[in-house]
């Protein structure tokens, strides 16, 4: 874990949610919103720090109720992509068979 990884452990630490620009415009270092994901991304894979993430922004989990929440929304997402994956295959079957595989 890097000094950008600190800082960003460092600015989730306050407990409420804070917006991917806002992270960047405080971090030392200049940024994408990619590399501000896929830094997050890692902090929850390789050091298990627990993070939610929604449209809210980013929040650092530290309540069973945080994680219950968290755990609530990525359900709903879940959901969510399922059915828009199924709508997709029931667009690809309307086309004709010529469509369907090219």
């Amino acid at each position: 874990m890097d000094s950008i990884d600190n800082q960003i452990l460092n600015i989730l630490s306050d407990k409420i949610w804070h917006k991917r620009a806002s992270i960047r415009k405080s971090l030392t270092a200049n940024i994408t919103d990619r590399d501000l994901r896929h830094r997050v991304e890692l902090l929850i894979k390789e050091n298990s720090y627990a993070v939610s993430s929604s449209e809210r922004g980013y929040k650092l989990i530290t309540t069973e109720r945080e994680y219950k929440e968290a755990e609530i929304y990525f359900k709903k997402k879940i959901y969510s992509m399922f059915n828009r994956i199924n709508k997709l295959r029931e667009a690809l079957n309307k086309l004709p068979l010529e469509l369907q595989f090219k």
